[in-house]
């Protein structure tokens, strides 16, 4: 009996280590490194090393798949990262087209940083205390003002480009945590900090602890100067709230508020927003959303390539802009056809309406689950498929149907 309650403890805390690792191990790699002036590559393979093997361990030792009421979603995810390492592995061989970074750089990224903790926590087959799920928030809160301090602490983001010079963005960032990605680790910490003051019991020191969390949260949201997270965040937020109809009744009303001309000009806005990027941007968003902006550049070259070849596709990376088209499902119909695109569909929505479920009767899975809907939302415009651990992580997590009372497991089948 004893021996039993050991090994579902030790599962789980290795499981919780394994989501910690993934969604804040990166971010912390880069404050460490900008502290201490060095390169962060090699500390940054070292811990997505460092995350396979523990996953590896997690796999052999406490993943119980032969248990799984629900594998279409494991399997999919399985099928759809081996079609995605065989394009590496295509590329690397036979085809001679100039990447942005190294293929092993995505092989690295994608299956050590991805795949194997996403497949390690879609085995899950314990459920997760209310109390782990505490202790994975407190550790999360503990360590991220290490690296939003670090942000509030250096100089703006700049970067070097092509021509050689050197580009000040005057957005805040780190040499190896640009300005989106910094915003984005600022939402989600602030996110966890407001869903905690629900389940923390907190005595004077941790409530002032935690009001100082969310007000340096909100200065590094702010200060990246990123339009994306801010609006991921407030997107998933409200559909978790409020639901995804109510939401898209509230979208369109506002739609028709702006074609009608019922709200003044984008010209009028107050101009105590003018000097904050962050709110420019959206504000250029609204007025400037044509051909000439780059993401949109970036999504028709993206769609032309598809066109090439739509049945098993032929690109891991855009040739002409030599990044990814910063939208997830362009990337995997681009690299592995449509059946990828519908499979990576697949997963998302699956994860989502798994974790919605779960709220039911497991309130306590409410900031992860706004965390899943952001990182979804996120990489529809600035992520990649090898980057974006935080969002397969969090898909594998909520796979996991093992984990869920009887009655969210029947409704799931």
């Amino acid at each position: 009996m004893n021996k039993k309650l050991n090994i579902r403890i030790n599962s789980n805390s290795l499981a919780l280590l394994i989501l910690l690792g993934s969604i804040v191990g990166f971010p912390l790699v880069a404050a460490v490194a900008e502290l201490a002036s060095i390169n962060s590559t090699m500390i940054s393979i070292f811990v997505r090393a460092f995350i396979a093997l523990i996953s590896i361990i997690f796999l052999l030792r406490f993943s119980r798949y032969s248990k799984s009421k629900k594998v279409i979603p494991i399997v999919a995810l399985i099928i759809f990262s081996l079609l995605y390492i065989s394009r590496i592995a295509y590329d690397f061989i036979f085809v001679n087209i100039p990447l942005g970074r190294p293929e092993y750089i995505f092989f690295i990224w994608f299956a050590g940083g991805c795949f194997l903790p996403a497949f390690a926590l879609s085995g899950v087959s314990n459920k997760i205390e209310e109390s782990e799920i505490i202790k994975f928030y407190k550790l999360f809160l503990w360590i991220s003002p290490i690296v939003l301090l670090t942000i509030l602490g250096t100089e703006n983001f700049s970067f070097e480009a092509p021509g050689g010079y050197t580009v000040e963005t005057n957005r805040m960032g780190l040499k190896s945590l640009n300005p989106i990605f910094a915003g984005h680790f600022a939402v989600s910490v602030f996110i966890v900090a407001v869903y905690s003051f629900t389940l923390f019991k907190l005595n004077f020191f941790k409530l002032i602890a935690l009001f100082a969390l969310l007000i340096i949260s909100f200065q590094v949201i702010i200060g990246s100067g990123s339009r994306g997270p801010l609006v991921a965040g407030i997107l998933a937020l409200l559909i978790i709230e409020l639901g995804f109809f109510k939401l898209m009744f509230l979208f369109s009303v506002f739609l028709i508020i702006v074609t009608t001309g019922i709200l003044p000009s984008i010209e009028e806005i107050p101009s105590a927003l003018e000097g904050f990027a962050i709110f420019e941007r959206l504000i250029g968003t609204l007025d400037t959303f044509s051909q000439g902006d780059g993401r949109i550049a970036q999504y028709s070259s993206a769609i032309l390539l598809i066109s090439e070849s739509p049945l098993t596709g032929g690109y891991l990376e855009d040739p002409q802009f030599k990044i990814y088209p910063h939208n997830i499902i362009l990337e995997s119909i681009m690299a592995i056809g449509f059946l990828g695109g519908l499979i990576l569909i697949y997963l998302m929505y699956h994860s989502v309406k798994t974790s919605i479920l779960l709220l039911e009767k497991r309130p306590e899975f409410k900031a992860l689950s706004i965390l899943l809907i952001q990182y979804i939302i996120a990489a529809q415009f600035s992520g990649s498929i090898y980057t974006s651990t935080t969002m397969w992580v969090l898909i594998g997590f909520f796979c996991a149907s093992r984990r869920l009372d009887f009655i969210l497991v029947k409704r799931l089948n």
